[in-house]
């Protein structure tokens, strides 16, 4: 017997093949589409995660001399209980020494003096802040409140270097201190003097 064959057999699975080949190069370019929308929403909900974790970093409450001030959490080593540090020959009057705190020689600066403070003998020192960074300091410190989360407001000019910007907290204005520019400030702190006299 003779087999038949169907001459339009061949065609018809040409027009299958293509149209199965059309049919997946949409589902990846859909895909692609798909990736590429993601990845955007995750680029956008990471930039919106980091300036709400900007603007919502914990700032650690201090007062010195009856003036509170704040530091950002993140730029606190430790807290250390209160030691009377060595004197420096020589040293600026924001200088109040150098003293070892878990291993680290940290030079010990007045936060009320860099805050052009009035120079009294007010305080009772407890506590000493010790700051993460390269310069090695740590801060005289009276009191310690409670951590805080709040907005910090920056100032466009600020007449002292060593505030950065500002909170509101208990109908008060509280300075946050640049812990970058402390140490700068300090070592200046003798020509300030003389020139404001």
């Amino acid at each position: 017997p003779l087999t038949h064959t169907n001459e339009h057999e061949e065609p018809q699975a040409k027009v299958s093949a293509s149209t199965t080949l059309v049919s997946r190069s949409n589902r990846l370019t859909g895909l692609g589409y798909m990736m590429v929308e993601t990845m955007n929403n995750t680029t956008e909900e990471t930039l919106v995660d980091s300036e709400r974790l900007e603007s919502s970093r914990a700032l650690q409450v201090f007062s010195r001399r009856g003036v509170r001030f704040a530091l950002f959490t993140d730029e606190i080593a430790n807290i250390a209980e209160w030691r009377r540090p060595t004197p420096l020959p020589n040293a600026t009057p924001a200088v109040a020494g150098v003293v070892s705190i878990q291993g680290r020689m940290l030079t010990v600066l007045d936060p009320a003096v860099l805050l052009d403070e009035p120079d009294d003998e007010s305080g009772k020192p407890t506590l000493l802040a010790a700051l993460r960074g390269d310069e090695q300091l740590a801060l005289i410190i009276d009191a310690k409140e409670e951590p805080l989360t709040i907005n910090l407001e920056r100032q466009e000019t600020e007449a002292n270097g060593a505030v950065q910007g500002f909170i509101k907290h208990q109908e008060e204005l509280i300075r946050v201190l640049d812990v970058k520019k402390l140490f700068a400030l300090a070592i200046r702190g003798r020509e300030r003097r003389q020139r404001r006299f």
